[in-house]
């Protein structure tokens, strides 16, 4: 637009490129030039001044470009209150910046209170979050899918969802697997810039999210195909950017939405847990409920049983809640024989109605070759075994009874 038919009025609507603002009153500023008084449309700010000529060119808002912080507009606090515990000055020091600036900053772990490697308030944005030692070790992404997926399964919508989901033997993980009321099986790759190939330098935000054969890189064909194996489709979600609205955006415009009714999903919810240390969180359940098992613990939070000890161990050193390994395998042990993993076995001999009596699985397959001519091993005993399967019927002229010690047939194992 030319500066001869470009034209204003007091009150007047101005529409240039990224200004979208209504000019107030004209004057000139300290220099001479010709100036206007103007309020931001999109964030209502209404102190500014522009020369002529930045109108002209397009120059947007200074505040919505975060180039000056104007509290209660575009300062942490009320743009991105999460930020907050990360200054050692708290709210008072998070309000005179913007989420933007780069400014650097010693910042401060909120969950252990350490001082962390000084870094700039930008990067703790983009990363969201620092890098401590009681991280959770939880990309952003990967947090987000994993609550909505929660909310997915306390809605029954899905059955039951995996997170870090291991195949074998490609010895694969996919981030979270997960399996819809009518049995389909789905795998979801929350995939970011870093280890997709030519996306990197091709992919722009806004644009559709594409794979093509020559950007993918060996892990992802190896994925592709391992879905296709198991009949499992593989939905993969544009993750490039670290962004909430972003992330939430695609998950929305992605083939989850569907099949599944992702319009009850309470991301409010969702975005200040992703937020959080999930480490932190399982530490605390451990803490109030010390004598929970590892299994019971990994089954209520959808992470293994490795990630769950992972947790405990590093905890218990930040003085979160009080674990030891090997004191729990054998409290672990000691569950397993008095919940009837280690049960007795009865032999009934038929005809006679003798019987034979061991004190555990173990003690039968070291014994049973005297009294069959085909005796049981460990594997074929424990497949004619199988979880509440306690008896076998008239095997070369015995009855074979497995006794379990907790009659309600719970499990409780480490």
């Amino acid at each position: 637009m030319s500066k001869q038919n470009f034209k204003f009025s007091v009150g007047e609507e101005v529409h240039i490129d990224r200004f979208n603002g209504v000019i107030l009153r004209c004057f000139r500023n300290n220099e001479g030039r010709k100036s206007y008084q103007y309020k931001c449309l999109k964030c209502g700010y209404d102190q500014g001044e522009k020369t002529e000529i930045s109108i002209i060119k397009g120059f947007g808002c200074p505040c919505c470009a975060n180039r000056i912080v104007i509290p209660g507009i575009n300062d942490i606090p009320t743009t991105d209150p999460w930020m907050v515990p990360y200054f050692q000055g708290g709210y008072n020091e998070a309000s005179l910046y913007s989420k933007s600036c780069g400014k650097l900053i010693t910042p401060k772990c909120p969950d252990c209170g350490r001082l962390v490697i000084p870094q700039t308030i930008n990067n703790i944005y983009t990363h969201k979050g620092v890098s401590c030692i009681c991280g959770d070790g939880i990309s952003f992404p990967n947090k987000i899918i994993y609550f909505v997926m929660e909310q997915l399964l306390e809605q029954n919508l899905i059955t039951d969802f995996i997170r870090e989901y291991h195949v074998m033997p490609e010895n694969k993980f996919f981030d979270i697997f997960f399996e819809t009321l009518c049995h389909k099986k789905y795998f979801i790759e929350m995939d970011g810039g870093i280890g997709h190939g030519d996306i990197i330098k091709n992919h722009s935000k806004g644009s559709q999210f594409r794979f093509y054969a020559s950007s993918l890189f060996a892990n992802d064909i190896t994925k592709e195909k391992i879905a296709q194996a198991r009949n499992i489709e593989l939905i993969r979600i544009d993750c490039y950017y670290s962004d909430f609205n972003y992330i939430k955006e695609n998950i929305l415009n992605s083939e989850l939405n569907s099949f599944l009714p992702l319009s009850d999903i309470d991301w409010m919810s969702v975005e200040s847990q992703s937020y959080s240390n999930l480490m932190k969180s399982i530490c605390e359940y451990r803490k109030e409920n010390p004598n929970v098992f590892v299994k019971d613990t990994a089954k209520k939070f959808k992470l293994s049983d490795e990630t769950i000890r992972t947790y405990w161990e590093k905890g218990n050193a930040l003085g979160w809640c009080e674990f030891n390994r090997k004191d729990e395998a054998a409290r672990s042990r000691q569950a397993r024989t008095y919940y009837g993993q280690s049960c007795r076995v009865i032999l009934e001999n038929i005809i006679t109605k003798e019987q034979i009596e061991f004190r555990s699985v173990a003690e039968f397959i070291k014994s049973n070759s005297i009294y069959f001519s085909n005796p049981f091993t460990r594997k074929t005993i424990t497949n004619r075994f199988k979880k509440f399967n306690n008896f076998i019927e008239n095997y070369e002229g015995y009855n074979i009874y497995k006794l379990r010690r907790n009659c309600d047939g719970i499990c409780k194992s480490c």
